[in-house]
C-alpha cells in the first residue's frame, strides 16, 4: 500500500509538472530507455533541470522533495507489485464493461453500447499500456 501511495503521489507531481513544464523529446527519450525506479528518478530529475531552467524555484523544492521520497522509498519490486493489482483492477472493470456492452447491445439500446464499446476501448488501451510497463521491469 505504501508503495502505491507513493506511486500515485509521484504519478500526480509528475503529471501537474510534465504538464506545467513540458519535458523535451530529448529529456523523455532518455528516460525511457530505463525502468522502474531508474526511470522514476530519471523523470523527476529531468523535471528539476527543466524547472530550474524557467525559474520555477516553488516546483524546484517540491520536485526535489518528490525525489528524495523515490529514491528512498522506490523498489523495483514494489513497482511490479503494484502494476500487477493495477493490471487486475483494470480487467475486472473491463469484464464489467464488456458484461454490459453485451447487455446494451441484446436490449438494442443504441447510446449504452456506444457509451461501453467506448468504455472497453479505453481499459483495453489501459490495460495494454500497464502490460507494457510491466514487461518492461522484467
Amino acid at each position: 500500500m505504501k508503495n502505491k501511495m507513493s506511486r500515485l503521489f509521484l504519478g500526480l507531481t509528475m503529471s501537474c509538472s510534465v504538464l506545467t513544464l513540458g519535458l523535451s523529446s530529448a529529456q523523455a527519450a532518455d528516460c525511457s530507455k530505463l525502468a522502474g525506479c531508474a526511470e522514476k528518478s530519471c523523470k523527476v530529475e529531468a523535471l528539476i533541470a527543466n524547472a530550474k531552467a524557467k525559474g520555477h524555484d516553488q516546483m524546484v523544492a517540491q520536485l526535489q522533495s518528490s525525489l528524495k521520497h523515490v529514491k528512498a522509498n522506490c523498489t523495483d519490486e514494489g513497482i511490479k507489485n503494484d502494476l500487477q493489482i493495477e493490471i487486475a483492477g483494470v480487467q475486472l472493470q473491463l469484464e464489467s464493461y464488456e458484461a454490459e456492452l453485451k447487455a446494451a447491445k441484446a436490449a438494442n439500446e443504441l447510446d449504452r453500447t456506444y457509451k461501453y464499446t467506448q468504455k472497453v476501448l479505453a481499459e483495453n488501451y489501459k490495460l495494454t499500456q500497464l502490460k507494457q510497463e510491466l514487461a518492461k521491469m522484467k
